[in-house]
């Protein structure tokens, strides 16, 4: 079995059939996380924080990838529009005043506007898609390699393979990694839209 990962290391180890990569093997590991980060869109990697605001700009997460919502705490029904940086460059100068309506993301963080202001904080809730944890000796396993270690053999694999300018057998790995990924893909879409509504995790950042 493949579930921690010791297990994994080891595994990529026996298949290779090379014990002296015993060293690269965390490196081929997180280049295929960050494959995964790219490819992989599941519910399990949405979830919620709410950020508190006084000023135009909004931190976004460590782990943020993309953003799925964003509302003012208690407007719930009346999500943040986004508008361009070029066109809040635009809007900045025609006077608008009024709790934030739309927001852009600029050099990772949320800006906000109109801003809110000193002395007008607001709570600020954000859906997001979150980096998948990635996998090392003091976080041993993830939602990823405890339901999926296939996906996790094979990318790390094709990441080997590549490294040993092996061409005959990353086709192989690369075929297996985009099927298993394409199949959870798919039962992550079939979840989202035949299941009731989510309830992603909250963090609180501050």
């Amino acid at each position: 079995m493949i579930t921690t990962y010791d297990e994994l290391k080891s595994a990529v180890t026996d298949w290779l059939k090379r014990s002296e990569l015993v060293d690269k093997v965390p490196n081929f590991i997180q280049l295929a996380e960050a494959h995964f980060n790219r490819t992989i869109r599941v519910p399990e990697m949405e979830a919620r924080a709410t950020v508190s605001a006084d000023g135009e700009f909004v931190g976004l997460p460590s782990d943020f990838l993309s953003l799925r919502e964003i509302h003012v705490e208690g407007s719930h029904d009346r999500p943040l529009h986004y508008i361009t940086p070029q066109e809040l460059t635009h809007i900045e100068y025609s006077g608008y005043t009024a709790n934030p309506f739309a927001y852009t993301i600029l050099d990772g963080q949320i800006k906000l506007f109109p801003s809110p202001g000193v002395g007008n904080e607001l709570n600020v809730e954000i859906i997001y898609i979150q980096k998948i944890p990635a996998l090392s000796d003091s976080n041993t396993s993830n939602w990823l390699l405890a339901s999926h270690p296939d996906i996790y053999l094979y990318a790390t694999l094709l990441q080997a393979e590549a490294f040993l300018y092996n061409d005959r057998r990353m086709p192989v790995w690369e075929r297996k990694a985009d099927m298993a990924i394409a199949e959870l893909n798919n039962a992550g879409n079939k979840a989202r839209l035949g299941a009731g509504p989510m309830i992603p995790r909250v963090r609180n950042i501050r």
